[in-house]
């Protein structure tokens, strides 16, 4: 229902409450929704919660490489698939990421250790994967 007529509800689950695109609080767990006093609403909202989590728990999608140029503009190098599996703090290039290997300035030796891993791996039935550190 509207915000004004559940305003403890709204400060509850979600990380700023007036505005108009909500994002539920990071801290929540499934114990955080026994505050809900009405059985129906609270169920029903710790369901619609866990779907959520269970759609961010697999992300895909591309990293785009760009160069910049004299003139101040863009230009896209690459377009390299990833996927990422929160709550993990990594991505995981799905497909060959040597252009990102090249385009990050990599030595010919490295870019060529590369080509040879993915190789004896793709002839394992395997696949070499590359990890980018996220967690700074």
């Amino acid at each position: 229902g509207p915000k004004e007529n559940h305003p403890g509800l709204f400060s509850l689950l979600f990380q700023k409450p007036e505005e108009t695109l909500l994002q539920f609080k990071t801290d929540l767990s499934t114990q955080s929704f026994n505050a809900i006093a009405e059985s129906d609403l609270r169920e029903s909202l710790r369901t619609f919660w866990r779907d959520e989590q269970l759609q961010l728990s697999h992300a895909v999608g591309a990293s785009h490489l760009f160069t910049l140029q004299p003139d101040d503009t863009l230009s896209e190098m690459e377009t390299i698939p990833f996927e990422i599996r929160p709550p993990a703090t990594y991505a995981e290039y799905i497909e060959n990421a040597e252009p990102l290997l090249r385009a990050l300035g990599l030595p010919a030796p490295l870019l060529e250790e590369y080509r040879k891993r993915s190789a004896e791996a793709l002839k394992l039935g395997e696949y070499y994967t590359l990890v980018d550190d996220l967690s700074y």
